[in-house]
């Protein structure tokens, strides 16, 4: 559900008895996420309500994308359990976070952390163009219908300050979605900063980009 940015936000568990489904007791339910056990819930919670909300674990649940469940039988009998889970549109938690001179293999570099859902990058001057580019051309045969990813442009905003100057570029949305992000690493970003009259050519400071890459770390 990660490629789709959708996380677990509440995990319903009911019993089945005689053909109908009731509230849940008798079990203690251990959840985990990201190697860190997040809840851990008994009789007095299922007395309560069969809901298990993980609103209060987002941050938690974001860096991995997803949770375990350990459930224990506290009685003698066996029970035949169904388990629901909701979920909540999600970003994720933060995969990369640089400041860089160089951007060559920078998106390999995100990639190779995990799927990645959105980057935010901003620069210490004023850009002139940012471009992904595509470093890796598909010739699709009669029979292959998929659409490979192409080179984009981001659009600059001129009117902004350089500290305002704050480009969000996001993988969700339908125009762009799961193929690049699965596939980043065949992409290049490019990016020209503007020339300044008071730069010679002898002292010119170092184009920094600052980037910030938001995803789920790949589930092993």
């Amino acid at each position: 559900m990660t490629k789709k940015s959708l996380i677990p936000s509440k995990i319903t568990i009911t019993e089945v008895i005689s053909g109908e489904e009731v509230p849940v007791n008798g079990v203690i339910c251990r959840i985990h996420a990201g190697g860190a056990e997040i809840g851990n819930f008994g009789e007095p919670t299922f007395r309560l309500s069969n809901e298990l909300d993980l609103a209060n674990y987002k941050g938690i649940v974001e860096r991995s994308g997803k949770v375990t469940l350990t459930i224990t039988n506290r009685t003698t009998e066996p029970k035949r359990l169904k388990l629901y889970t909701d979920y909540a549109l999600s970003y994720g938690g933060v995969l990369l976070e640089e400041k860089i001179d160089h951007f060559e293999n920078l998106l390999n570099d995100i990639h190779s952390k995990g799927f990645c859902t959105r980057l935010v990058i901003s620069f210490n001057k004023e850009v002139e163009s940012i471009e992904f580019a595509s470093v890796s051309e598909c010739e699709p045969d009669d029979s292959d219908q998929s659409k490979w990813i192409e080179h984009f442009n981001v659009p600059i905003d001129t009117e902004l300050d350089v500290d305002e100057q704050v480009y969000t570029i996001d993988f969700t949305i339908p125009d762009l979605g799961t193929d690049y992000s699965e596939n980043l690493n065949f992409l290049e970003i490019r990016a020209i900063p503007k020339k300044s009259e008071s730069e010679s050519e002898n002292n010119r400071d170092t184009f920094y980009m600052y980037v910030t890459a938001y995803g789920f770390p790949y589930q092993h």
